[in-house]
């Protein structure tokens, strides 16, 4: 399977990250704003909607981690649930549904996090299979994944709708579990089946169709991260080999049917974040943020009004409007971004 993959690249780009960004002409193509933050010094930016709202994550002054939604240049603290001490927000759709974790300290395993939906000023913990949960991503008909250990701490990718919990399996063996990290509005859920074999970790790209998961297999030989999937059924992230930030390349695969379509690998030193149903990607090469449009990348620093006093690293999500999130350096200060369209 992993030779067959191989042979599906229908595009490869062998130029690096230096040769797409070096000296890109400059226009004004978008408006900046920095989205404010809790009064601490960390903050992230995880999904937008297409009402540009926006979820993430921002540090108090004490340094606790709190999830957050931006809506009309305002920020609201979407809180932690009862007898948690740290949130984090991951995912939202155009109704407004935000779903993410909570987290505790934990003596045996260092934290346990619980997963939550928040709507319209209520936090609501989701059900569990006797163990610890995380939301990781939701469709715009409220349809949640994620992954839940059981009682005996076996890890399974599982779907939250119409109120209950949905095990969509383990892996037949101990060594392998699976992972369901975004889902589209037509139920196709993307993720991982993940292999622990002598000390090492092996992500392979899988889909969950028709009752079960398919592993696809690995891209370019190496760990295969899933990060969004859009309504035309294509899938984003990166295939990275571990440790080697030079070794990495962003991807985007279509799937038709429970196969793999077609394959498309972006330059080296890449990572896809985001992809909208116009098929418009955004990430990061080499330390700049990025988007790509019918083939072209940009760097979005060329976007932008010179002497603004940003430098955006990465660019984490995207919507239909063609607003991008991300974060970068804002006089010297890491920050978070909008980005809209002029």
């Amino acid at each position: 399977m992993r030779k067959a993959i191989t042979a599906l690249l229908i595009v490869c780009l062998s130029f690096g990250a230096s040769a797409i960004l070096a000296e890109p002409s400059h226009s004004t193509l978008y408006t900046i704003v920095r989205l404010p933050s809790l009064g601490g010094k960390q903050i992230s930016v995880s999904a937008i909607n297409d009402r540009g709202q926006i979820v993430g994550t921002a540090s108090d002054a004490k340094g606790r981690s709190h999830a957050v939604l931006w809506q009309g240049g305002k920020l609201i603290d979407i809180g932690v649930l009862p007898g948690y001490d740290k949130s984090y927000a991951s995912g939202i759709n155009n109704v407004g549904q935000v779903v993410g974790w909570s987290e505790k300290p934990d003596p045996k395993y260092e934290s346990a996090s619980q997963a939550f939906m928040w709507q319209k000023g209520k936090l609501q913990a989701l059900p569990t299979l006797g163990s610890e949960t995380m939301a990781v991503g939701i469709n715009n008909k409220g349809q949640i994944v994620g992954f839940a250990f059981t009682s005996s701490f076996v890890s399974h990718a599982v779907l939250w709708e119409n109120g209950r919990i949905v095990d969509l399996g383990s892996s037949p063996t101990k060594e392998s579990i699976y992972n369901a990290d975004a889902i589209n509005d037509d139920g196709l859920i993307a993720g991982e089946v993940i292999t622990f074999k002598q000390f090492h970790s092996y992500f392979d790209l899988a889909i969950y169709y028709k009752g079960g998961m398919i592993d696809l297999g690995v891209i370019k030989g190496r760990r295969t991260r899933v990060k969004a999937v859009n309504n035309q059924d294509e899938i984003v992230g990166w295939a990275e080999v571990p440790v080697h930030a030079e070794k990495i390349e962003g991807y985007v695969a279509v799937v038709h049917g429970g196969k793999l379509k077609n394959l498309r690998v972006l330059p080296a030193g890449s990572s896809v974040w985001d992809i909208n149903d116009k098929g418009q990607i955004v990430g990061q090469l080499g330390d700049r943020a990025f988007v790509e449009s019918q083939g072209k990348i940009q760097d979005l620093n060329s976007g932008i009004p010179k002497q603004t006093g940003w430098v955006l690293w990465t660019a984490q999500g995207i919507n239909n409007r063609g607003q991008i999130i991300g974060r970068g350096l804002y006089k010297g200060q890491e920050s978070a971004f909008l980005l809209s369209p002029k």
